[in-house]
């Protein structure tokens, strides 16, 4: 597939699923923390939501170097709110890692010749 010079479409949780080896969805969206976890309260949901961050921010940090994206601790957080600068964050850094990924060759095309997404394919291990 001909991709035009400089631009690539990227979804970040297609390529969270490939950089954390998971079959199903990633729940790191602060938005739907809620649908996430019903039953906990504002919290426990937060420290969920942290639980999948530092996941995340771990595997991106194996595979790009110096990250200086410092994640908060679960007493700084007052409101589900103040993650989603974070969510944002990390969503940054996954696109940027699969940018990466797409000119090193490593990365497949899911779609069609007029449009596509991009994900890294998996390591083999």
């Amino acid at each position: 597939m001909r991709v035009p010079r400089g631009m690539i479409e990227v979804y970040p949780h297609p390529a969270l699923l490939s950089l954390l080896r998971a079959s199903y969805r990633i729940p790191y969206k602060v938005q739907k923390s809620t649908r996430y976890w019903p039953a906990l309260g504002v919290r426990e949901r937060v420290a969920c939501l942290l639980n999948e961050f530092t996941a995340i921010h771990q595997a991106l940090s194996v595979e790009i170097g110096g990250i200086s994206v410092p994640l908060p601790h679960l007493d700084g957080i007052s409101a589900l709110a103040t993650l989603k600068r974070y969510e944002d964050a990390l969503d940054a850094l996954v696109c940027g890692w699969v940018a990466v990924q797409f000119t090193a060759g490593n990365a497949a095309a899911y779609g069609d010749a007029t449009a596509a997404v991009w994900v890294p394919k998996p390591k083999l291990t």
